[in-house]
């Protein structure tokens, strides 16, 4: 039946469709009689129209719009367009008129629920992320205040180490010994303590990062399967059309 497209002639193209009617079942024989209408005939085959050659292959990509999805099986064919159904449509009206763009996902309940979920955990994960965040730099101005106050306070030890070179010349040496000995183990621990706190808050950054990295990528994934989905469905819908149509 798909010869009918490759006649070379109207006088070939009526030829085969009386050797279907002739010789084939009843539904194909009221197919054939269908496409041997100089009409249908016309759209089907350029032999048959009365529009140029040349000017009905570049009309073949812009009209008959229901045979054109016939064509695409075919080698001359491939190229054209996909046509648009109605649900192409109303989701080209939805975009339009409502903003609203089209993704391909699937509507099973299954599905939606998945995405639900993934879409929960993922929040949760970037509430947490930014909470942790938050907690972070308050201690790390904790840190700083108590480093500051610790400063202060060293220079006010100074200061007292300053009225006391008045007493006499072995407590004066006693208490300057003393003072930088505390200084010095003061900022030592404070130092390790910010800097433990800072690797340990890099850690935890890094490990959010990679889970959140983990969860875009499942998204993706995710996203992946439904157009594949999507575009199996698209070519069983096709099939079904074709099949209906008898080709």
């Amino acid at each position: 039946m798909a010869s009918l497209l490759d006649c070379h002639s109207q006088e070939d193209y009526m030829q085969l469709c009386n050797l279907l009617i002739a010789h084939e079942n009843q539904k194909v024989q009221d197919w054939a009689r269908h496409k041997k209408d100089i009409i249908i005939a016309s759209g089907l085959n350029k032999h048959c129209s009365l529009i140029p050659e040349h000017i009905y292959e570049r009309l073949r990509k812009h009209t008959n719009a229901a045979e054109k999805t016939h064509n695409k099986s075919y080698a001359f064919g491939k190229h054209d367009s996909w046509k648009l159904d109605k649900r192409d449509i109303l989701q080209y009206y939805a975009r339009e008129d409502y903003g609203v763009c089209h993704s391909y996902q699937s509507s099973n309940i299954e599905s939606l629920y998945h995405r639900h979920i993934q879409r929960e955990e993922s929040v949760q994960r970037r509430r947490s992320y930014s909470q942790f965040r938050a907690s972070t730099e308050d201690v790390v101005d904790i840190d700083t205040r108590s480093q500051a106050s610790t400063i202060s306070a060293g220079s006010s030890l100074g200061n007292l180490d300053s009225i006391s070179q008045r007493s006499p010349r072995p407590a004066r040496r006693a208490r300057s010994s003393q003072v930088p000995l505390r200084q010095q183990a003061s900022q030592n621990i404070l130092s390790q303590t910010t800097e433990q706190k800072s690797v340990d808050f890099q850690a935890r950054k890094e490990q959010l990062e990679l889970d959140l990295m983990a969860e875009q990528l499942k998204e993706r994934q995710l996203m992946n399967k439904e157009r594949e989905i999507a575009l199996q469905e698209r070519e069983v819908e096709l099939a079904r059309k074709k099949q209906c149509l008898g080709l």
